[in-house]
């Protein structure tokens, strides 16, 4: 079941400068060009959003009496969480869910589905980027400043700001309440004390600033055109570098880095994105190229299938959301003088394997597998076929976008990706 975007889905993908249509597609997509203006228009007139609106104080830690000790460790057992503030941003654990057995609603049970009350805090970030993106975007084909300068307020408001700014962490991400039991699918890491009580995290964290690789970039292409000043710049340049290094030296960081699964793709997405802005150009490198390569062999089969996500509950979403890190991972590799679009291991497990696996399925050559509670939308790998197709000279790939209903519905594609600059540019 193909489901109609209800809509503008979000861009996982870092821009791609191939695809970016000139002034002309005002007259050749009049439709498509007006929705793509309005939405200009109203990210210019919103107010940025800020992590300061999350509610500060998440449901109630366990008492300390009821501490399962297999869950300390030694790195943690000394560790004070400090108190978090209203500039940290703070979540409640994707799947997690209030306990209906319990007065309290402690602790808080997997369940499988998403758990709307996870998604406040996630969708401030997404807001953001929405609006970075647009204004980007907006900017970058018309030139007209009206544009850049509100996108650089976001950035200035959501980053620098005293008052509004996000502190570079995520300590207080996907935090599970109560005390969280071990099982097939918890993994409760106790990441320090807070006033005495543990406080556990599950994975995740870092998923939820996913698409800060594509604010790195917003940050990189409007510098380059000069509209960002020296003082906003070295201070953007900063968050990232404590984000960064908060990454690498963080334990929730480095779990995340030595995952088995998306998880890891998109840790590496965003420290090759984030190590090029801030020119650490060492960490670009490892990033792009040995460590890219471990990820491939890790989740990465023969057939181009990635077991570990087709293994989800919203198996093709995750898909979708694992080869979007992997082709932004080979878009930095590209910067870095690096390879990803053709190194395979073994002949056959790379991101080729990957592209092809989807088209196969897209083209309805081959059944989708796994579990999609949610049904199929086709939206998401639009980009990533049009993409592909330009990088590993597929014109099969970008044929088969153009059969796509998502396609044809969806304005914001017709502009960002279009297919017969696809074409244009494989000739």
């Amino acid at each position: 079941m193909s489901l109609p975007p209800q809509q503008s889905p979000k861009r996982l993908l870092k821009l791609v400068p191939e695809l970016l249509p000139g002034s002309e597609i005002s007259s050749n997509e009049p439709e498509a060009w007006s929705k793509f203006i309005e939405d200009a228009e109203n990210a210019v007139a919103t107010a940025t959003p800020s992590v300061t609106s999350i509610p500060l104080d998440p449901p109630d830690f366990v008492d300390p009496r009821r501490l399962n000790l297999y869950f300390l460790n030694d790195w943690a057992r000394e560790y004070e969480v400090p108190p978090p503030s209203r500039n940290d941003f703070r979540s409640i654990s994707t799947y997690y869910w209030p306990n209906p057995d319990t007065q309290d609603g402690l602790p808080y049970q997997w369940r499988g589905a998403i758990n709307p009350e996870s998604l406040e805090a996630s969708r401030i970030l997404d807001d953001f980027v929405s609006l970075t993106n647009t204004l980007t975007e907006a900017w970058l084909i018309t030139r007209e400043t009206r544009y850049a300068e509100p996108a650089i307020r976001h950035l200035e408001n959501f980053f620098l700001e005293p008052s509004t700014r996000m502190t570079p962490h995520m300590t207080y991400a996907q935090h599970m309440p109560g005390e969280p039991p071990m099982g097939d699918h918890a993994h409760p890491r106790l990441v320090g004390f807070k006033e005495g009580r543990p406080f556990y995290v599950s994975y995740g964290g870092m998923v939820s600033t996913s698409r800060f690789t594509l604010v790195a970039q917003n940050i990189q292409l409007l510098a380059k055109d000069g509209l960002i000043d020296s003082d906003t710049l070295a201070g953007l340049h900063q968050w990232f570098r404590d984000y960064l290094n908060w990454m690498q030296t963080s334990q929730m960081g480095r779990d995340e880095a030595t995952a088995w699964n998306n998880h890891a793709t998109t840790w590496h997405a965003q420290a090759a994105e984030f190590a090029k802005l801030t020119e650490q150009h060492e960490v670009s490198q490892s990033t792009c190229g040995v460590d890219a390569k471990t990820l491939l062999l890790r989740q990465v089969d023969q057939d181009g299938s990635q077991p570990h996500e087709l293994g989800r509950h919203v198996s093709w979403k995750y898909v979708g959301m694992n080869t979007s890190a992997f082709f932004n991972l080979a878009l930095s590799a590209d910067e870095a003088g690096l390879n990803l679009w053709h190194y395979e291991i073994d002949g056959t497990r790379g991101i080729q394997s990957m592209a092809q696996w989807i088209y196969e399925r897209v083209n309805g050559e081959t059944t989708i597998e796994g579990q999609n509670v949610e049904g199929i939308d086709y939206a998401p790998v639009v980009p990533l076929l049009l993409l592909a197709g330009i990088k590993l000279r597929k014109p099969e790939y970008i044929h088969a976008v153009e059969q796509l209903p998502e396609y044809s519905l969806e304005h914001r594609y017709r502009i960002l990706y279009s297919t017969d600059k696809a074409l244009e540019h494989m000739r």
